[in-house]
């Protein structure tokens, strides 16, 4: 199997690398980009759907990329999408939506879910 690095796949989509790594669920590259990032790289918006980094985290399910970026001080946890949802509301949508999908992709899914609705709670 071909494998792409997180550079590769931001130039051919127009994402940050930060993008592409939260939605991958690559938690070290995740952590090493937030150490050198710019509050412009951490706060920007992806070309789809207009989406952060916590939001692609969130939907794929990355439980640690998830918690990692939410005790970021630059990651806005309440950023909206275009369809004005929420990291948390995205999760949240993808479970009412009930897709198939192997179980453990919705384990985790609801561990993100709880994470981000502690996050709120403690707000």
């Amino acid at each position: 199997a071909h494998s792409l690095d997180t550079d590769t796949l931001a130039k051919g989509l127009h994402l940050s690398r930060l993008h592409i790594a939260a939605a991958l669920g690559k938690t070290a590259e995740v952590e090493s980009i937030l150490a050198n990032a710019d509050e412009e790289l951490v706060s920007a918006q992806s070309q789809l759907l207009h989406r952060k980094p916590l939001h692609l985290a969130a939907a794929g399910g990355h439980v640690d990329v998830v918690r990692l970026l939410i005790t970021h001080a630059e990651v806005d946890r309440d950023a909206t999408d275009d369809t004005g949802r929420t990291a948390l509301q995205v999760v949240q949508h993808i479970l009412a939506d009930d897709v198939g999908g192997e179980d453990g992709f919705k384990t985790n899914l609801e561990e993100v879910r709880k994470v981000l609705a502690q996050v709120r709670r403690d707000r």
